[in-house]
């Protein structure tokens, strides 16, 4: 899923918890699309990714 956020700016990305199960065991994720001419790419390393001691995404 992809939102738009406000003036079209910036673009927010979700995932299904369901369809890409993600745990703090996985090393590294690394995000890939493309927008037209535009590649996004991010890599999130889940270990840092905890709040209150739970897995945040």
């Amino acid at each position: 899923m992809a939102r738009q956020i406000g003036t079209g700016s910036s673009l927010l990305f979700g995932f299904s918890r369901e369809l890409l199960p993600l745990d703090t065991h996985d090393a590294e994720i690394l995000f890939t699309t493309q927008l037209g001419r535009l590649l996004v790419k991010a890599r999130f390393l889940p270990k840092e990714m905890l709040y209150h001691g739970e897995v945040a995404f």
